[in-house]
């Protein structure tokens, strides 16, 4: 590289022919428009130009950008693909990427310092004129083959599915008088948002190439209230106008509002439910035979919030809204990755559910939505709780940790994380102190809360701290009353020699699980629910304690 090139890694924008890459931002800008880039992928290219015309090798590559991290291998050939599809590249005659066989890869054009007018920069994207004529009459003569044979076939195969359909407009913010300029807040609230790979996001002044039935509006305003900065935030269904989230978060003032930053973060985590509330709220109304699978699994993801008690234990119909998602689209993976997680917290209070072929077709499912999209924070995270139902501390933590990595703001990884690492083991006492610390920093209406205490009061449990985890369980409850926090508050409520209250507990949940057997659950799950730590026998001792008092054996 040139002495004048930029130092891609350490953040600054540089220019590939006529693409403009911003790595703070994560975006790319081209002949096209705007292309936001997973973080991963983004630091691809980021360490390819710093080494441009290098050939890096693929250990080199998965070393310096996953580390030890799970599927690093298959992780970097999709990064490697997208990134030829935004540069409209190709791996049999290269302009950007190039394949070195058996050595790893390359950047092949000069990489250029941002403020290089593109007229004086080498395109990427054209070829000489008799190549481009070429393609076309090959592609036009294509164009006319495949358009016959559309009309003469009986059928047309399904569209394969869109991964979402819910956009997210964010508005430029209001700075009042006195109040650090908010020029800035709606591009980062966007980009923040982009990451989540349940949301589009965009600009309100952005183009639209396509109608937008899930659009919602967020907007905001900045206050200066004495020593602090006060910034409001409202997001609201652009069909009906209904608020359906708005927050207030204060803090302390300073001129270049240096906690812009972790308020952008708290916008775009805690809006994130309430969102995909709204969607499904909406979703109910429609016929299920119209819904697209992005749509289907949408209906099966758990959102805080919006419970509602089944009607009785689950069978094979609970997963028929995944089979419908997969007969559309076999590989859309967020259907696998609610299968393998939905039947592994099955297996945890229906004991008919926890056989062998259920785990075995859990595990396929789980496996193949990692195959089809490891780079999707949501599937990935639903496979970590296939794993935590399972008791695969490792694997779990892992994929958490990837969440993450992925989506920062993600709502709750962050504190599954906490419980996956501390649960039944030795780190319980600083997983606990750091729960706590997360979830003062949460909104008080925030229903993710909820997941903070349950976990608080598992972790108590394992600990023998039995006031604090009948204590926090409590507070969970209030929040969201769940089978989860009714089995550590019930032994909790038996170790403290509160027998009935841990019977009346469970009784609430035994229209759901009819089968749940204490007996078999602290014999058979407990170890999963515990993660295998060292302290599983202790907390065993607590459900056989509990079994002994309400369901005695004969």
């Amino acid at each position: 590289m040139s002495a004048m090139a930029p130092k891609p890694l350490q953040g600054n924008r540089f220019r590939i022919g006529d693409y403009l890459v911003d790595p703070r931002l994560n975006r790319v800008t081209g002949p096209e428009g705007e292309t936001s880039l997973q973080p991963k992928i983004m630091d691809v290219l980021c360490l390819l130009a710093e080494r441009q015309g290098e050939t890096l090798s693929r250990n080199e590559i998965i070393d310096r950008i996953w580390g030890v991290e799970f599927g690093g291998d298959e992780s970097l050939t999709r990064a490697i693909s997208q990134l030829r599809k935004l540069f409209g590249d190709t791996r049999e005659e290269p302009r950007v990427i190039e394949t070195i066989a058996k050595r790893g890869y390359r950047l092949i054009p000069p990489v250029l310092p941002p403020d290089q007018p593109e007229a004086k920069t080498a395109s990427i994207r054209r070829g000489p004129r008799r190549f481009v004529l070429i393609t076309g009459l090959i592609v036009l003569l294509l164009a006319l083959a495949v358009a016959g044979y559309l009309l003469l076939r009986p059928e047309a195969p399904p569209r394969r599915a869109e991964r979402t359909g819910i956009v997210v407009a964010v508005a430029p913010f209001i700075a009042e008088t006195g109040a650090p300029a908010a020029s800035a807040m709606a591009e980062e609230l966007s980009t923040a948002i982009a990451r989540s790979p349940l949301v589009l996001s965009r600009t309100t002044g952005a183009a639209r190439e396509r109608p937008e039935p899930m659009l919602y509006v967020l907007r905001g305003s900045l206050q200066r209230i004495g020593p602090q900065i006060r910034v409001n935030a409202q997001l609201a269904d652009a069909a009906s106008g209904d608020i359906v989230w708005g927050e207030t978060y204060d803090r302390p003032f300073d001129a270049t509002f240096s906690e812009r930053g972790s308020v952008i973060q708290a916008i775009g985590s805690e809006m994130l439910l309430p969102l995909l509330r709204s969607v499904k709220a909406r979703l109910t109304a429609r016929p299920v035979t119209e819904l697209a699978p992005w749509e289907l699994t949408l209906l099966v993801t758990w959102v805080p919030g919006d419970e509602v008690r089944p009607s009785g234990p689950p069978v094979e119909d609970s997963y028929w809204l995944q089979r419908r998602a997969l007969e559309l689209d076999p590989d859309f993976a967020p259907a696998h990755a609610l299968f393998g997680e939905l039947a592994s917290y099955h297996a945890m209070f229906h004991p008919p559910a926890d056989t062998q072929g259920a785990r075995e077709r859990a595990e396929r499912h789980a496996v193949r939505a990692i195959e089809l999209a490891p780079y999707d924070a949501e599937v990935l995270y639903q496979v970590a709780l296939h794993y935590r139902y399972a008791g695969d501390r490792e694997r779990a933590r892992a994929l958490l940790e990837r969440v993450i990595q992925l989506q920062p703001s993600h709502p709750i990884a962050p504190l599954d994380l906490e419980l996956v690492r501390g649960q039944c083991d030795d780190g319980a006492a600083a997983a606990i102190a750091r729960l706590q610390s997360l979830e003062q920093a949460m909104s008080r209406s925030n229903p993710t809360r909820w997941v903070a205490f349950a976990h608080l009061s598992a972790l108590h449990l394992s600990q023998g701290e039995f006031t604090e985890a009948r204590e926090a369980a409590r507070q969970a409850r209030t929040i969201v009353p769940v089978t989860w926090t009714a089995m550590p508050l019930a032994a909790a409520d038996a170790e403290l020699g509160q027998t009935g209250e841990a019977a009346a507990v469970l009784a609430e949940h035994r229209r759901e699980w009819p089968n749940m057997d204490l007996h078999y659950f602290a014999e058979q799950v407990v170890p999963r629910w515990c993660l295998h730590g060292r302290r599983t026998p202790q907390v065993q001792a607590s459900f056989r304690r509990l079994a002994d008092r309400l369901a005695p054996r004969r």
